[in-house]
């Protein structure tokens, strides 16, 4: 159990110290273009909105010519490093409100709006029967890929392990069964994807947003009951020292449009938040 702990401390350290290492590299470079006159609106967003913003600020240009957006997808927790360590933003979308709050009491931004919501899915690899019902990942023998605790896929996926725990329906010690199988933890949910595409584990919390077209055909997807799911929203807001404050307003008003809000249920997202 002592060795657990260790590896648990040592992983947590590990994406703490690439989370750092990351924000520092990202201030490098966006203070190397700072001084570079462009129209382009920087938009900071959770990796797990790469495919349904890349589609947003396609929608976005062909719509408003003159304009270009230009993404920085990370795990939430590292995009506000970036912000700490002073890299250029406009806009911030986050996969938590905790973390848009962190940007909050940072003073990156003034007021946030949540545009969109999420679930979690258990993900195996296709070939893989070690896996039938969503209870098996406790099972010994069992190797489970989570996102770390910092970001808010890990986060999220902790406190269902925790609910289904105490339903009492799943046997005692669910949760620590659970976090026993546990053989890697990573700096963003599209890492965990990842590592079930490469078939490195039996099994991966992601959301249900992460299948894709394609890799649907390459994973088994098992659903989690709603009873124990936690409340995932994604809030944005734009930058306080951004350099395109009316732009970037105007972003975040297309993303809560109903031409933005119809390409997110497409992505899998649920709407109708504002």
């Amino acid at each position: 159990m002592l060795l657990k702990k260790s590896k648990k401390i040592l992983s947590l350290l590990y994406v703490l110290l690439t989370i750092f290492i990351l924000g520092a590299i990202m201030n490098l470079i966006y203070s190397s273009t700072a001084d570079k006159s462009s129209p382009a609106v920087t938009v900071f967003a959770a990796s797990s909105l790469t495919d349904s913003f890349t589609a947003i600020g396609d929608l976005f240009m062909a719509n408003n010519s003159g304009y270009d957006i230009v993404f920085n997808f990370a795990g939430t927790s590292t995009l506000n490093a970036q912000l700490l360590h002073g890299a250029n933003a406009d806009i911030f979308a986050a996969a938590s409100e905790s973390q848009i709050k962190v940007a909050y009491d940072n003073g990156f931004i003034d007021d946030y709006t949540v545009f969109a919501k999420n679930k979690l899915v258990l993900i195996t690899p296709y070939d893989n029967n070690k896996i039938g019902k969503i209870e098996d990942i406790g099972n010994e023998g069992v190797s489970l890929v989570l996102s770390s605790e910092v970001v808010p896929s890990g986060n999220y996926s902790r406190k269902t392990l925790l609910m289904m725990e105490e339903s009492g329906l799943y046997g005692e010690g669910f949760y620590d069964r659970v976090i026993e199988n546990v053989v890697s933890e990573e700096i963003n949910v599209r890492q965990v994807v990842a590592k079930i595409l490469l078939n490195e584990a039996d099994a991966g919390l992601v959301y249900i947003t992460d299948v894709t077209d394609t890799n649907k055909d390459r994973i088994n997807v098992i659903h989690i009951p709603d009873i124990y799911m936690p409340e995932i929203l994604y809030p944005m807001a734009v930058v306080t020292g951004g350099s395109g404050k009316s732009v970037a307003s105007k972003f975040m008003e297309f993303v809560l449009s109903d031409s933005g809000q119809e390409l997110f249920l497409k992505h899998g997202f649920e709407t109708g938040i504002k």
